[in-house]
């Protein structure tokens, strides 16, 4: 007959081999999420204001897929990536060229190129929130099941 220790120690093992099978299950998103915001730096946030020269659908992940708009400003023109399209139309926001925007948000370097990651744009009276203060991406904030464009607009009113 196994001692109290001997029970106690196999189903500590049991356990611990239990939590190991499924604890990548419950980190895989975390993950998946500092990826998709380690390109995102809050500390070197910048705020750009200019007028939308050109907007590109960009499908490959390489040089981040979704809208990006080519702002013109002052000192120069930036690559500003704004999320995916569903994402904008979900919050009824569209951008046409010569559309006056004002856009907070982190450089990153890309294979093309720089980029500024969005987290807040402006057109007009609109207003809409993109990323986390972390960077992470909204459009990715939705629970399971639910579209995240849908969750991230109740949470945040869609385009002021």
């Amino acid at each position: 007959m196994k001692s109290h220790s001997q029970t106690l120690g196999s189903f500590s093992i049991f356990a611990a081999a239990i939590a190991m099978a499924v604890a990548p299950a419950f980190a895989a998103p975390q993950i998946l999420h500092s990826r998709q915001a380690a390109a995102y730096d809050p500390k070197s946030e910048v705020t750009l204001q200019g007028s939308v020269q050109e907007i590109q659908q960009i499908k490959s992940d390489v040089n981040l897929a979704g809208t990006h708009l080519i702002v013109t400003t002052s000192s120069g023109t930036a690559d500003v990536h704004v999320g995916p399209e569903s994402f904008l139309e979900a919050n009824g926001l569209k951008f046409a060229i010569g559309d006056w925007v004002k856009v907070s948000g982190a450089m990153a370097s890309l294979p093309s190129g720089k980029v500024l990651l969005s987290r807040v744009i402006t057109k007009g009276s609109q207003t809409l929130t993109l990323r986390t203060p972390q960077g992470f991406p909204m459009w990715r904030a939705g629970v399971r099941g639910t579209p995240a464009a849908t969750t991230a607009a109740r949470i945040h009113g869609g385009a002021q």
